[in-house]
């Protein structure tokens, strides 16, 4: 049964402080995304994967039969703390879209870090 005040969600990782904003397609700075990439494979102990093998942009929370990853919502937060360490800025106000692959995380904290350089 829907529920009225509920619209349809896609099923996507529920993360704290997350909020929906349109699609970022800028380019991506591989020094940043391979930075995102040590954190991930780091943080959730993934022998299978170097750096350069990581698909940067599969869907982190996506079904592996899918084309995804397979992550689950415990990995959201390793990876949220390591992404906090490692570059020393706020996870708490990104966007859903910011946080579906290695390359939407590298857009998001080059964006952050330029207005953290450019606080006009």
């Amino acid at each position: 049964m829907e529920h009225p005040d509920k619209p349809d969600q896609p099923d996507q990782p529920n993360v704290p402080g997350t909020t929906d904003a349109p699609a970022d397609t800028s380019p991506v700075d591989p020094a940043i995304a391979g930075r995102i990439v040590e954190q991930i494979i780091e943080r959730l102990e993934l022998e299978d994967f170097t750096v350069d093998d990581f698909p940067r942009d599969a869907v982190l929370f996506a079904p592996p039969e899918g084309g995804g990853l397979g992550f689950d919502s415990i990995a959201s937060l390793e990876i949220i703390a390591g992404l906090a360490d490692e570059f020393d800025l706020p996870f708490d106000n990104m966007a859903r879209e910011d946080f579906m692959s290695v390359d939407s995380l590298a857009r998001y904290v080059a964006r952050e870090q330029a207005a953290e350089a450019d606080p006009a």
